[in-house]
């Protein structure tokens, strides 16, 4: 809180903790994983106790949460999540239980992020209806720049080397492990090898132990 709302008399304690969640999906992704599940328990009266899922801790309490790869998501978890977003409310119901309800909080954020539909992928993934990518304000991201690439991986770095006894990959070889993953993406070998983000990240975190950067590649 700022200077203002202190000399108003606002305490910190007024304002809602907003915490970001991430959940990665993929085709193996229950209702269950999402929104949560029964357990047994032998302190509970009726012998049977409730763990939310992190959708129902996000949705309840207004927290922000960010479902990755939502295209990998079977049908049944996209179609819980829709109605959620239409009725603003959450009902879970088990037999000789009570019915819980939870209403939306108003600071309920969901993001939900996906790769594009292509080569490898192209028949792995759901393709989302019409009426549901409507609950979403829909942002496409373009190919990054080789300048965007090296800020990118030299962050990398950085928070990898933040941990103790680690060697900073300098920044040459950060530009030339850029400019390897701008000439294989420009190669048509087949789908199946790719050098990614995610594979620089690796790259750089083993270099960090002490391994050879070029085997790290070429395994």
């Amino acid at each position: 809180i700022n200077e203002d709302e202190r000399k108003a008399g606002i305490k910190e304690e007024n304002f809602t903790k907003f915490k970001y969640i991430k959940f990665s999906l993929s085709k193996d992704s229950k209702i269950s994983d999402l929104f949560g599940k029964y357990s047994g328990d032998s302190d509970s009266l009726d012998g049977i106790k409730m763990t939310y899922g992190p959708f129902i801790e996000a949705f309840r309490d207004g927290h922000c949460l960010h479902l990755d790869e939502i295209n990998l998501a079977p049908v049944s978890v996209l179609q819980c999540i829709e109605e959620a977003l239409d009725t603003k409310v959450l009902s879970i119901e088990i037999i000789g239980l009570p019915l819980q309800k939870f209403v939306m909080h108003p600071n309920f954020c969901l993001i939900a992020t996906q790769n594009r539909r292509t080569k490898l992928y192209k028949d792995k993934r759901e393709s989302a209806g019409i009426k549901f990518l409507s609950k979403f304000q829909i942002v496409n991201f373009e190919e990054f720049t080789r300048d965007e690439l090296i800020k990118i991986a030299k962050g990398m770095r950085d928070n990898i080397i933040e941990k103790k006894d680690r060697i900073a990959m300098d920044d040459n070889d950060i530009t030339k492990l850029i400019d390897f993953h701008l000439e294989l993406s420009k190669i048509k070998i087949n789908d199946y090898i790719s050098f990614t983000l995610r594979q620089i990240e690796s790259c750089i975190e083993a270099f960090s132990k002490g391994e050879n950067m070029y085997n790290i590649i070429y395994n």
